[in-house]
């Protein structure tokens, strides 16, 4: 009777979703890694189960998701996942954050000003190369700094386009490059890499990032995902260069 009441309770657990050590799948742009990762044990208490993370960029991301590539939660730019919902991919958009972008040089290294434009551009005239993610979300914030200042064709010269924030960083981190420009968020924290600061001002701009959760996506999807609007969620962000979307 033990053993049969046992069989009937996995069955019911299997047919329920919620196998034991079944992992919910998510999806998450690098430039909101560093803020997840760390309110991640939070997100799996309130999953109730492990979460499995891929990081990659908003662009390629998205390409996967059309390609149908399954996840419960996806975290994205707010552009994009306005896109996901729109076409019906995805559900329950929520605001999380925002990141600037700024520059980030090898720890140890002299450190330029960069305070304002002219000291930006004789930053980046100086340095012998640059790079940044061929297909992240502040690269057309990046050019179009580089156009205003009139040095679009010099720069592009000695720029890397990596394969994604976290190429472009390490580059910087062993000495290969010697300037990164990309999200703060993917520059706080890395490893070798120190945060000059953010872009002048006048050149500064935001990327917002917004979560959201697959049309059939386990209920507890959706108090994972509020973890990240939740409890120290804006102190966890402002720690990582970000700004809160509950803080604004």
């Amino acid at each position: 009777m033990v053993g049969l009441s046992m069989k009937k309770l996995l069955i019911l657990v299997a047919a329920t979703g919620l196998c034991f050590g079944q992992a919910m799948h998510a999806i998450a742009s690098n430039g909101m890694r560093a803020a997840v990762e760390e309110m991640l044990p939070k997100m799996e208490k309130a999953a109730g189960g492990p979460i499995e993370f891929q990081y990659g960029t908003t662009t390629d991301l998205v390409r996967k998701i059309e390609a149908g590539q399954p996840f419960d939660i996806v975290i994205l730019t707010a552009d994009a996942i306005g896109g996901l919902v729109k076409s019906g991919k995805a559900a329950g958009e929520l605001p999380l954050a925002r990141s600037g972008v700024g520059v980030g040089m090898k720890s140890g290294v002299p450190k330029p000003a960069i305070g304002n434009s002219a000291q930006m551009k004789a930053a980046l005239e100086k340095a012998k190369s640059i790079t940044y993610a061929r297909e992240g979300a502040s690269r057309p914030f990046v050019e179009k700094m580089l156009a205003s200042m009139g040095i679009a064709q010099q720069a592009s010269a000695k720029t890397v386009l990596a394969a994604g924030s976290g190429a472009a960083t390490e580059s910087v981190a062993n000495g290969s490059v010697d300037i990164v420009l990309t999200l703060i968020s993917e520059i706080v924290g890395v490893k070798g890499v120190d945060l000059v600061g953010p872009l002048p001002k006048e050149h500064q701009d935001y990327i917002r990032f917004s979560g959201a959760l697959a049309p059939k996506a386990p209920a507890k999807a959706k108090a994972a995902l509020a973890i990240l609007t939740s409890g120290d969620s804006a102190a966890v962000y402002k720690s990582k260069g970000m700004e809160s979307s509950t803080s604004r």
